[in-house]
């Protein structure tokens, strides 16, 4: 585990970097969302998962039903390479299998819930919105 905060510890910088900048100035850090206004097939996952953390599983759910799957996930990966000294790759698989399934549950809350229901609402203040205003304004 030393091995993998050393080695990775510059990249989660960036990361945490870019989260709290894109979340101040633009109120998201989607580049989805804050590019086209559109959800994307994560939105939600990160509030689902402070949901979970807060016990409110049922409201977690309806965020983003698949964040289960994704700790879950995150569960094994980290019992399999730190418990047990084993590589994570068995599971992309698994990853994969959840990527598909973002993609039927992102269709079907599109159909469904887009955009009267978070987190599948329209993010008005985005790149094209504004470029848009822009060029009608000259």
């Amino acid at each position: 585990m030393k091995k993998d905060l050393f080695g990775y510890w510059k990249p989660a910088c960036w990361i945490v970097l870019y989260l709290i900048v894109g979340n101040l100035l633009f109120g998201t850090f989607c580049p989805m969302v804050l590019l086209t206004g559109l959800p994307c097939p994560g939105c939600g996952m990160t509030r689902a998962l402070f949901l979970v953390l807060q016990l409110r599983f049922v409201e977690a759910w309806n965020m983003h039903p698949l964040i289960y799957g994704w700790m879950i996930l995150a569960i094994i990966f980290v019992i399999r390479r730190y418990g047990m000294g084993k590589s994570g790759k068995e599971l992309q698989k698994y990853a994969i299998l959840l990527l598909i399934a973002m993609i039927f549950v992102y269709i079907y809350r599109m159909k469904n819930l887009f955009p009267y229901q978070e987190p599948m609402t329209y993010f008005p203040n985005n790149v094209l919105e504004m470029i848009r205003k822009h060029v009608h304004r000259s």
